[in-house]
């Protein structure tokens, strides 16, 4: 497990670093900032995915994950209600065809879901070091 953990936070990591050049380079032909979003979305959902099958482990931040778990309930609750927001709740004429009803809700889901990213990236940095001073 703890090499496994050890690719998980580093696969994260560069994935995380990865975003943030291809964010500041803004030069979507050669760096794509959303192919990293979604490479570091897939991971983190593999790792979340193993971690849940892994049962209980003495290194595993159970509160951490709890809080991490709750939060991306949170989101998913967000953005299920942005996808079905009415047409009433449309700021513009409701005939637009351009007019978004819940992207001022996605919008506010992406912010906590980022902070959510990051707090995973902790948490498995965490468990690494703990598994890492374990075995040695």
């Amino acid at each position: 497990m703890k090499g496994l953990k050890q690719a998980d936070f580093f696969l994260q990591l560069g994935f995380l670093l990865l975003t943030g050049i291809a964010f500041i380079t803004d030069d979507a032909e050669d760096l794509n900032p959303i192919i990293f979003v979604f490479g570091i979305t897939f991971v983190q959902l593999v790792s979340i995915i193993v971690h849940t099958f892994a049962g209980a482990q003495p290194w595993k931040l159970s509160k951490w994950r709890k809080i991490h778990f709750y939060g991306i309930l949170a989101i998913i609750a967000l953005l299920i209600i942005a996808t079905i927001q009415s047409s009433e709740a449309r700021t513009g004429d409701k005939d637009d065809k351009y007019s978004m009803a819940g992207l001022g809700t996605m919008v506010f889901a992406a912010i906590p879901a980022v902070l959510l990213v990051l707090y995973y990236i902790i948490i498995t940095w965490k468990e690494w070091r703990l598994i890492k001073n374990n075995s040695a």
